[in-house]
């Protein structure tokens, strides 16, 4: 990705002891577990987690709008990685999405970008209807409204 293709999305990666420590700080990791990283980025949280052994691929869901982050992401044996703009495609009114699709873990580094942001200038009316709740003024609320709402009862979630 470019230097303008990333801060375009926001996308600027987090360092190695950010994301040790990060990973240190969630616990409870069993068999039933299910992990999402909904902005997988390069995949910096993932292959610590599978490094670590805390839980296999098949546990481990990544979602990313950059298409190019696939192939990394499969060579880690990750099998559920979805490409898609995790703002502009969700539908709270589906609640399909939010039945059976619950995390016991989420865990990333969202991207940061304003209402001055491209991004959101471009897509505010239709971001503005998703999150109608919080408004559509910058991405991190945005995602952390998703994750709260993807998360299972006493999970755990961990964004910077």
């Amino acid at each position: 990705m470019n230097e303008k293709e990333q801060k375009n999305l926001g996308a600027f990666y987090t360092p190695e002891h950010t994301v040790v420590y990060m990973v240190n700080k969630l616990t409870n990791f069993n068999a039933g577990s299910k992990l999402l990283e909904p902005s997988g980025g390069d995949g910096a949280f993932v292959s610590t987690i599978l490094k670590n052994k805390l839980l296999e691929p098949e546990q481990i869901t990544v979602w990313d709008i950059n298409p190019k982050v696939k192939s990394y992401l499969e060579k880690l044996g990750i099998k559920n990685i979805i490409i898609k703009d995790a703002l502009l495609e969700t539908n709270f009114a589906d609640d399909s999405l939010f039945r059976g699709e619950e995390f016991s873990h989420i865990i990333g580094n969202p991207p940061y970008l304003n209402k001055q942001s491209d991004y959101i200038k471009k897509n505010k009316h239709k971001l503005g209807q998703v999150f109608e709740e919080i408004g559509a003024n910058d991405t991190y609320a945005m995602f952390l409204y998703l994750s709260c709402k993807l998360l299972k009862s006493n999970g755990e979630l961990c964004l910077i």
